[in-house]
């Protein structure tokens, strides 16, 4: 078993393993971007529609990687007489995480604009200033 190791059961080659090993460290890496990308729509996000959609998007974002991360923890337990392959396939739940994120973060862009636009709502507009001059309504 030189150059091996058992991954739920399962031996991996050493060029795999690695690769293995950078998914997880640039999984960590991405959740870390996502908070502080998270906290920033929300900082900015004001009484925006869209804002507020893309903070939802943003932290429907985080599902996948720890899917992931869980998924890949999963499938290092070894093969019991429950599962006697192993809990390799628990990877395949990260797909489905995903699906679903994206299932709902489009469910809510439906619903949403769906409720807007049947209570008749109209978007907060700003006031701008360009060169000190108010322009917008009313002004």
């Amino acid at each position: 078993m030189s150059g091996k190791t058992a991954l739920g059961g399962r031996d991996l080659p050493e060029e795999q393993q690695a690769a293995l090993r950078r998914a997880i460290r640039l999984e960590w890496v991405t959740l870390a971007v996502l908070a502080v990308t998270v906290a920033a729509v929300y900082a900015v996000s004001g009484q925006s529609q869209a804002m507020k959609a893309a903070w939802i998007e943003d932290s429907l974002s985080f599902l996948p990687p720890i899917a992931f991360l869980v998924a890949v923890r999963v499938s290092r337990i070894p093969p019991s007489a429950r599962f006697p392959y192993g809990h390799h396939r628990a990877v395949d739940i990260g797909h489905l995480v995903a699906g679903v994120s994206l299932l709902v973060m489009g469910v809510f862009l439906i619903v949403d604009s769906g409720t807007g636009l049947i209570t008749g709502e109209r978007p907060p507009l700003g006031v701008v200033e360009p060169a000190g001059t108010s322009s917008g309504p009313g002004g």
